[in-house]
């Protein structure tokens, strides 16, 4: 049995990390699933980043060895890009997801997809080749879905009649099963135990045990706690996101705190309120990094409070939030879902040699020892 076949018949599971794209019932996922024989689970976020996949693929907690991790957000990110991002923050973010994999032995496959007006621009977003890159650095397989159509039609780009409008593909069935067939057709494996680019080697962790509520939709099942909150880690590190249940409709935003062991502080108004362009509540991350230019320290004695904006202003808003609270009311609906510490990498051993053993004293014969004690009794008489 050939090794693809190998790994359909061994039946484990198949995780989906993606955006909208990923998540039409009649998208591409729905016809992958139907190429495949093991079960196709859909973890996918639409609006958001690598950094929501992370979320999904930690509070799920199932996905591990032999099973497959399909990642789908290259859209989403130079969209985000586009609007202010790091692409050096979004491809650290990628990195921790692969190493997520490459820690629990999951197999990681890449489906790359672009916006309609980065498909019909004359020079590709340097996200792309960067992407490409830290995949290449990992040995990671990836389906370009843009390459791809073009080399498979002898096309300069993706007709934009195959887009229903700028962040997404058409429902097209050729289009969709060309997609799926790519995706199936790219090498699953393990990423390569290699040097870490971007992340230092820190590890993540996910903290949502002070959520003792739930959220839940159509797409999602997930712990969610109403404000004011308050949380004292215990791992000592960096936060470097927040994850936020955001509702159109309503004024409403989260005042994050820091408070350090010595009286210190740092603040954050995050908006959680979606502009009129969508109407469903939503699960949104909220980098720290982005919004502050750096994650928060912690240490021990630090301590996190969330509780509701009440002054009208500005505030952080992420993509497709408001970035000015009118008129700001307190929820009691249930907000924050988790909190995203990077923790401190593991001390490294010392790059100096160790110093040489010290040179042992040599011992007289037993006959000389018994001759010199000799001689000086003789002296001393």
């Amino acid at each position: 049995m050939g090794a693809a076949k190998l790994q359909e018949a061994n039946g484990l599971t198949i995780y989906v990390l993606g955006g909208s794209n990923s998540l039409f019932g009649n998208g591409w996922v729905s016809h992958y699933a139907a190429l495949k024989s093991q079960e196709v689970v859909n973890l996918s976020v639409g609006a958001t980043t690598t950094l929501a996949g992370i979320y999904r693929l930690l509070q799920d907690g199932r996905a591990g060895r032999g099973d497959t991790v399909v990642w789908e957000y290259a859209l989403n990110e130079v969209n985000h890009a586009r609007g202010g991002y790091s692409v050096d923050l979004l491809l650290k973010n990628v990195e921790h997801l692969i190493c997520i994999c490459r820690r629990r032995r999951c197999r990681l496959v890449m489906a790359i997809f672009t916006p309609r007006p980065q498909e019909l621009a004359p020079d590709r977003d340097p996200y792309y080749d960067q992407l490409l890159a830290l995949l290449d650095h990992y040995g990671i397989g990836s389906f370009d879905m843009s390459r791809a159509w073009r080399a498979a039609h002898g096309l300069p780009a993706i007709p934009a009649e195959l887009y229903a409008d700028n962040l997404h593909y058409s429902h097209d069935p050729a289009l969709l099963d060309f997609i799926a067939r790519g995706v199936s057709s790219v090498p699953r494996r393990v990423p390569a135990q290699v040097a870490a680019l971007r992340t230092d080697g820190r590890r993540l962790r996910l903290l949502t045990d002070f959520a003792k509520q739930r959220f839940t939709n159509s797409i999602m099942d997930v712990p969610a706690a109403p404000l004011p909150l308050r949380i004292a880690p215990r791992q000592a590190g960096r936060i470097i996101a927040l994850f936020m249940i955001c509702r159109p409709n309503e004024d409403v935003g989260v005042l994050a705190q820091l408070h350090g062991p010595e009286g210190s502080s740092r603040k954050l108004r995050i908006s959680t309120t979606i502009d009129k362009s969508f109407d469903r509540k939503i699960l949104k991350a909220v980098s720290i990094e982005h919004a502050t230019g750096e994650a928060w320290p912690l240490a021990r004695g630090c301590e996190v409070s969330m509780r509701p904006v009440k002054a009208p202003g500005p505030a952080h808003a992420e993509y497709q939030l408001k970035r000015r609270l009118r008129q700001p009311v307190p929820s009691k609906e249930p907000i924050v879902s988790g909190v995203l510490v990077e923790l401190d990498p593991p001390e490294r051993p010392s790059q100096q040699p160790p110093p040489p053993p010290a040179r042992p004293v040599p011992r007289l014969p037993l006959w000389r020892r018994a001759a010199s004690r000799m001689a000086r009794l003789v002296r001393r008489a």
